[in-house]
């Protein structure tokens, strides 16, 4: 089972400006593969700067996917709004309703009014935010029960 993990622009900023100093996009790709791999599932780890790669990824890709962790960030404020649409479209009209999402973000997107959690109403999106890069470990493992419950 294949776990499209989708990250997109301004990661390795948000890294440096959480002060994660021990975390580094190379450190959650090496994380999220080895947990995927102990879980017995397929990992299809991406990054991108460009937000519209995100969504394009989204569109091509989500059918082939058993689930999906994405950490949306986006870096321009003026274009987040943008983005986020983008992304809830992408998501109501390729994600099928059974498939399992998750949402992660490092640290906490309530605090800053611009980082608003993804809303689609097409499909169910489950959010970890605030663990760090445990987040990620934790996604994965909640995607593998629903997974394993849905066989």
């Amino acid at each position: 089972m294949k776990v499209l993990m989708l990250n997109g622009p301004g990661l390795a900023s948000a890294i440096q400006q959480a002060g994660y100093d021990h975390v580094s996009l190379e450190l959650i790709e090496q994380t999220c593969i080895r947990t995927c791999q102990d879980l017995a599932l397929e990992p299809d780890f991406r990054q991108s700067a460009d937000d519209q790669q995100i969504v394009q990824w989204l569109r091509q890709d989500l059918t082939s996917a058993s689930a999906l962790l994405i950490n949306p960030l986006s870096t321009q404020a003026a274009e987040a709004a943008g983005y986020a649409a983008a992304l809830v479209r992408a998501l109501d009209e390729h994600a099928p309703a059974t498939l399992p999402i998750i949402e992660v973000h490092l640290s906490n997107p309530f605090v800053d009014a611009q980082a608003q959690p993804l809303r689609p109403t097409g499909c169910n999106v489950g959010l970890l935010c605030g663990f760090g890069l445990r987040g990620y470990v934790l996604a994965i493992q909640a995607l593998h029960r629903q997974l394993a419950a849905n066989s």
